[in-house]
């Protein structure tokens, strides 16, 4: 837990505000000399929900996460998460109907002579 609190304290050293001022998770890890960039992403998830705006740029330079400084920020990221959930939606009703369509052709299982 002491990891974690040093990650998180980490991170807020490092993050900025603004767009401009992105960093990459990558880029985070190397700076704290943190192998696992899943901590990164989960201590910033967790930094989320304690209230920090944090948002991220996949799209265009520079890519990575910064706190969100204005209404504009925060409406572009929030319209990229909606994006994101709406294509999920689609793929979670593509793949249902596929497996439900599926023939499976599974091993049959030898069971044991004894």
């Amino acid at each position: 837990m002491a990891e974690m609190t040093q990650l998180r304290d980490g991170i807020l050293s490092i993050i900025r505000h603004g767009r401009e001022n992105a960093i990459t998770g990558k880029a985070l890890a190397v700076a704290l000399d943190e192998s696992n960039d899943r901590r990164i992403r989960l201590v910033i998830r967790g930094l989320i929900r304690e209230g920090i705006p944090i948002a991220s740029a996949t799209d265009g330079e520079p890519r990575g996460f910064f706190i969100a400084r204005n209404q504009a920020e925060v409406k572009h990221y929030r319209a990229s998460l909606h994006s994101r959930l709406v294509e999920d939606a689609y793929r979670l009703r593509d793949f249902t109907r596929a497996y439900q369509g599926y023939e499976y052709h599974e091993e049959p299982v030898q069971l044991p002579l004894l």
